[in-house]
């Protein structure tokens, strides 16, 4: 398990280094191409084998000023003429020759239609005529997106704990244990929404995802003894200890029920690798000339890596609750009653995880329009740990010396989480997109209800100690959607 973990790190480690040495956090602007070089004319003295020209009589004035000249897409200001007193004949200054009027175009950048190489949005850069785009930005992205997904999941933990034994045979075949109530795959979902901003070169994400699962049980019967010893507590009329429902029990019953909810909020940068690469979009500007092509909404040509890196903070719950319960004794018929003639042990396990992480994808462009995506997160975190057990029947509390056998405690450590998310992505056009894929998510540092079962129930601090030297995996796939608006 926990070597799963650490290979969820060194990937994700490995492809956000890999696309942060290449392109920078503000992905693969091209280079500025030098404008053509305007000739320089100096000034120089009369021309000896000219007769000088004649010129009406002068008065004093100004410096006269030719009228602005465009050179190269410039304005080249001349230099103004002396100024010739009154009765003096001027003599006659070479000036620059004329240059014709031609606008040199703006130079093309290596990603769009701009200089910047960010892409065709007016906001980025001024190569794109506003009209344009206002015309073209009713059709195209404004930037968001949401999407959403339906989740199936199993669960696999590494702890379990022996509960009963058939009395006749010996408590060295057991024939209860807690995995003997397991989870099965169980549906839930996930939510995204977001927003694109930098151009189209960066993201902000928020998601959401959920597990709910149903409860699993399993009833066990012959002549049944627990495991653990009852016999230091006391029923709530203080009649019987608990070794009257454990041992030579008619049934024992086993009640599992879990529950995981996950929160992230990520920020994301986009860039491309691979030679050749350009939009398949026939709208001009690679994606209805608003977005950068290497954003994951536009269609790329195929062979070509899209990588994406980024940080981002989650929270991650998950709860674990376990009930074991036994029958009174001397039973004809095998029952669980769920009242006063049975004993009830309840572990009420929370895990609150919150941390930071590094994300990293990889997509692979298939064709147009498919792509296989390989995408890892890892994150380290604070696990602030909650726990309830009691021993009770309808009646109320079980007793032991005296006070009600009903303990909490808490406990805060260290944890980790990594996820893997392999799938195949079908873009539709510029704003629709649907996947399919596997994901697994494996944490480490948790604590699990079957190794918080005391040894020996008068062992007080033993009840109230938390074990969180555990781990689990989630695994399962996924169908979904996402829409750019």
């Amino acid at each position: 398990m926990r070597s799963s973990i650490v290979f969820g790190a060194v990937a994700t480690l490995a492809i956000v280094v890999n696309a942060w040495a290449d392109q920078g956090f503000y992905g693969a602007p091209s280079v500025l191409p030098s404008y053509p070089q305007v000739p320089q004319y100096g000034y120089g003295g009369p021309v000896a084998s000219q007769a000088p020209p004649q010129v009406p009589q002068y008065g004093y004035g100004g410096p006269a000023y030719q009228d602005f000249r465009q050179v190269g897409g410039q304005a080249q200001v001349p230099a103004p003429q002396p100024a010739v007193p009154q009765g003096k004949v001027p003599q006659a200054y070479p000036t620059s020759p004329a240059v014709p009027v031609n606008p040199a175009p703006a130079p093309a950048s290596a990603y769009g239609t701009g200089v910047t190489g960010y892409g065709a949005r007016p906001a980025c850069d001024g190569a794109v005529d506003f009209s344009l785009y206002k015309r073209q930005r009713r059709a195209a992205s404004h930037g968001w997106f949401v999407g959403a997904s339906g989740l199936i999941m199993d669960y696999d933990a590494d702890s379990h704990t022996r509960l009963s034994y058939d009395d006749s045979v010996g408590a060295r075949y057991s024939v209860m244990d807690t995995k003997d109530a397991s989870m099965q795959y169980s549906g839930g979902f996930e939510v995204r929404a977001g927003k694109y901003f930098n151009c189209g070169t960066c993201a902000v994400e928020l998601l959401y995802w959920g597990i709910y699962p149903s409860s699993a049980s399993r009833i066990t019967t012959g002549n049944l003894r627990s495991y653990m010893d009852y016999q230091w507590v006391m029923n709530p009329t203080g009649s019987q200890n608990g070794n009257y429902y454990a041992v030579g029990s008619s049934a024992h019953r086993l009640q599992r029920d879990w529950q995981f909810h996950n929160v992230e909020l990520n920020l994301m940068s986009f860039c491309m690798r691979g030679g050749g690469c350009d939009s398949c979009c026939q709208e001009p500007g690679g994606c209805l000339g608003h977005t950068p092509w290497w954003n994951p909404m536009c269609l790329i040509k195929s062979h070509c890596f899209r990588t994406t890196f980024g940080v981002g903070l989650r929270y991650f719950r998950f709860d674990d609750y376990l009930e074991f319960s036994a029958s009174e004794s001397g039973m004809s018929m095998p029952y669980i009653y769920d009242d006063e003639r049975q004993l009830d042990h309840e572990i009420d396990i929370e895990n609150n995880l919150y941390g930071v992480q590094l994300n990293g994808a990889i997509d692979y462009q298939l064709s147009c329009r498919l792509k296989f995506r390989a995408a890892s997160k890892f994150g380290v975190y604070g696990n602030h740990v909650s726990q309830h057990q009691r021993i009770s029947n309808t009646l109320g509390y079980f007793t032991y010396d005296g006070n009600d056998y009903n303990f909490w405690s808490n406990k805060t450590d260290l944890a980790f989480i990594g996820e893997l998310d392999l799938g195949l992505n079908y873009q539709i056009n510029c704003c629709w997109n649907v996947s399919i894929g596997y994901r697994g998510v494996a944490a480490a540092g948790v604590a699990l209800a079957p190794n918080q079962l005391p040894q020996d129930v008068r062992d007080l601090s033993d009840v109230r100690y938390i074990e969180t030297n555990n781990s689990l995996l989630l695994h399962g796939g996924y169908a979904g959607f996402e829409c750019n608006f």
